[in-house]
């Protein structure tokens, strides 16, 4: 079988599009960025006040490239309006580049606002609406004393798989503020992280993950490679107390001959693959690593003008390393080998290569990398505005120069004990159809579409479990009766998976305000009981997305169902078809 690929946009496309920018250098990156209103980060922010009535606090877990920044904005604007009482608004990170960022977006959302920054030797005065801090800075006795404790009506923490109850430096800033609001925001964390969010956060207001983003055209869809390289063995390394490998074992492998140069000639390959040049982010295991893979790059690019490299961790000194960022992003730079750095706070709308020179078993780490690369083109932005389902958007990023990216990964004597992006992509898929796509990955002989091919394993998966069903009933194994009021599962109605649960969610059942809003969509009684808040939230989050691309109703839904119909069409297809049914005798014309 021939694998789904989204790397090979070598062929010509129709398409509104510039194939390149007109100077033949790409877009001054230091342009102020167009914030576009979305549908989604206005639910988003609907939900986050509906939380804030009955919880002190709540988390929205949004992928990397969805704007969470933007919510924020949103969230600030009525809050500086008095809709949770009277104070400003504080937005908190660990990073500086988390702080310049915010700030940037800050000033922009809110011109007629005083904004300022409290970070090393810069202080926020008294009189500023929006307060962007460093969470090192702010939580120092000497500094977040000087804010009385009603000085917020909210607080927001950026990164927030970072502020968990144990963190001390968190719970400062936290602490000072007893009766604000407060926000988290997070991209995909680790299953330790949602156990840990749980008790920071009371409850989860909103969740969309990358593939929510790529399925709604938000995102970029990212295909994988696996590069062979059998002088590498995982086994060997050691695991530390997290569950993922050993910085140091793992950077002892990676520097050996073979691993490393087996990552060059990767990233060397797919930055340049059918010829066509692109903006390819390395993640090293070390210092070192990051330093040595540089050097090969460039002594590769002098022999065959494969493009240059620059380095990045943490001893290149601030103005050093802006420049070097600013150079990337005007494509003056083919590879940015980085130690350490670009996981957090880095956006580059025009990187189409992840080249992961730092193995991974966490799925925060990991999604962190890929999704340096999920952001579409600036220039696409307008048009995806304007766009008004989420197939329009699609083919506007299949469109561009961007159609898709790409994650290389080097693969020792055994995929199996290193994240793959079916691992993270397969969160609602059966452990069967992970395995079978794993395996896939592994063996293909080129990149790989990983969603498209978790769909294929799945309708596979799901052929074959409904064949066992189907000769198990004609042997007799099974005996069903008809009953009266059977419970119908929602999910099967809606065609949604549940997923795996989060840890955030773990043990709890779903909260009065989600059950009622649930009854509003039609949902009755007998198909609430045992909810638990994670199904309650994934079908909350389906339903609310049925209505806003003008769907049919659950109880249609049902009825559609029943019928043999596909539910997934909108409220207009679908009273014609039950008009058509109902003057049919509630039997399906043959």
């Amino acid at each position: 079988m021939k694998q789904a690929t989204l790397f090979d946009d070598d062929e010509d496309t129709s398409t509104p599009i510039p194939s390149e920018p007109p100077s033949g250098e790409r877009p001054n990156p230091d342009a102020p960025k167009v914030i576009h209103a979305r549908d989604y980060q206005i639910d988003a922010t609907d939900r986050i006040f509906e939380e804030w009535r009955a919880a002190r606090s709540t988390l929205v877990v949004m992928a990397t490239g969805l704007g969470k920044t933007v919510v924020a904005t949103n969230v600030c604007k009525r809050v500086l309006a008095g809709e949770v009482g009277p104070g400003g608004f504080l937005f908190f990170a660990h990073r500086d580049e988390l702080v310049k960022q915010a700030y940037d977006t800050f000033r922009a959302a809110f011109p007629g606002r005083l904004v300022e920054v409290e970070k090393a030797s810069e202080y926020a005065s008294p009189r500023a609406d929006i307060v962007v801090a460093s969470v090192q800075s702010m939580s120092q006795p000497r500094r977040i004393e000087h804010f009385a404790p009603d000085r917020f009506a909210a607080w927001c923490m950026d990164e927030a798989h970072h502020g968990v109850k144990t963190n001390a430096t968190y719970s400062a800033v936290c602490d000072r503020f007893p009766n604000a609001k407060g926000l988290g925001l997070t991209a995909t964390p680790d299953r330790e992280d949602e156990l840990a969010l749980g008790e920071r956060f009371d409850t989860v207001a909103f969740t969309m993950d990358i593939l929510d983003g790529t399925n709604e055209g938000w995102l970029v869809p990212v295909g994988q490679r696996l590069e062979r390289c059998d002088d590498l063995d995982y086994s060997a390394i050691a695991m530390d107390r997290e569950g993922d490998f050993n910085e140091t074992d793992l950077a002892e492998q990676l520097k050996k001959e073979k691993p490393l140069y087996a990552l060059c000639s990767a990233a060397v390959k797919y930055s340049n693959w059918k010829g066509k040049t692109r903006a390819t982010l390395v993640f090293a295991s070390s210092k070192d690593h990051a330093e040595t893979v540089c050097e090969i790059l460039n002594r590769q690019d002098r022999k065959d003008n494969t493009g240059a490299a620059a380095v990045l961790h943490y001893k290149v000194k601030d103005q050093e390393r802006r420049e070097i960022i600013r150079e990337y992003k005007r494509g003056r730079i083919r590879y940015l080998c980085n130690f350490g750095i670009l996981g957090e706070g880095f956006d580059d709308d025009n990187t189409r290569v992840i080249v992961n020179g730092r193995p991974t078993r966490s799925r925060a780490l990991f999604s962190q990398m890929f999704g340096r690369a999920t952001r579409p083109l600036r220039e696409t932005l307008p048009l995806l505005a304007m766009c008004h389902t989420a197939a329009g958007r699609r083919e506007v990023i299949k469109a561009s120069r961007k159609p898709g990216a790409l994650m290389v990964d080097l693969m020792g004597l055994s995929h199996k004990l290193v994240l793959t992006m079916a691992d993270i992509l397969g969160g609602r898929n059966s452990e069967e159809a992970v395995a079978i796509v794993r395996d896939r990955v592994a063996r293909a002989d080129g990149p790989v579409d990983v969603e498209a091919e978790l769909k294929k394993a799945e309708e596979v998966a799901a052929k074959k479990k409904k064949a066992e069903a189907e000769l198990q009933r004609r042997s007799g194994v099974v005996v069903t009766a008809k009953t009266v009021g059977k419970n119908i599962d929602p999910f099967n109605v809606l065609d949604v998976p549940a997923g795996r649960e989060p840890g955030y969610f773990a043990g709890k059942m779903a909260s009065e305000p989600q059950l009622d809003l649930l009854r509003k969509f039609g949902l009755p009684d007998r198909e609430l009981e045992g909810m638990t808040r994670h199904k309650a939230s994934r079908l909350i989050d389906a339903l609310m997305n049925r209505r806003r691309l003008g769907m049919c109703s659950f109880k249609v839904a049902k009825i559609l169902r029943k019928h043999g119909y596909d539910p997934n069409m909108t409220a207009k297809l679908a009273g014609e078809v039950m008009a058509m049914l109902k003057e049919n005798g509630w039997r399906k014309p043959v």
